[in-house]
């Protein structure tokens, strides 16, 4: 058997300018752009999940430094005594509150004693169901 040089290379040159090869290569390389373009999406779609999450990241680590800070003030000396002062109406030994009365623009008593507070019951009663 001998071999031919030319006959193999017009052979080669048949496949490679025939239709069907050019056609093959053609879906070969829509299918390669496809799954290209595939992947550069799932890329750029994770880098924007990765920004939005180092961003909640950031958030959350303020948030978690904010509540730090309120629990070491929640455990300071002076809540538990502001605490005690307002909520229980506690006192420091010695020491003595004086309440100031405040009064509004016009003068008048804003947390002082309301008229209708004076007045009793059974007249609040007798007001309500007879409009006096």
């Amino acid at each position: 058997m001998v071999y031919n040089y030319n006959e193999q290379m017009s052979r080669t040159r048949k496949i490679i300018g025939s239709k069907i090869f050019i056609l093959a290569l053609l879906v070969l390389f829509i299918l390669i752009g496809y799954a290209v373009y595939r992947e550069k999406n799932k890329q750029v779609r994770i880098v924007q999940n990765i920004s939005v999450l180092e961003e909640e990241i950031g958030k959350l680590e303020k948030k978690n430094t904010e509540l730090v800070q309120l629990i070491e003030y929640l455990k300071s000396d002076d809540f538990i005594d502001r605490e005690a002062r307002e909520k229980l109406n506690m006192q420091q030994p010695g020491e003595r509150v004086v309440l100031m009365p405040v009064r509004d623009s016009g003068g008048v008593l804003v947390n002082g004693v309301n008229s209708e507070e004076k007045k009793g019951n059974w007249y609040l009663w007798l007001e309500h169901f007879f409009g006096e």
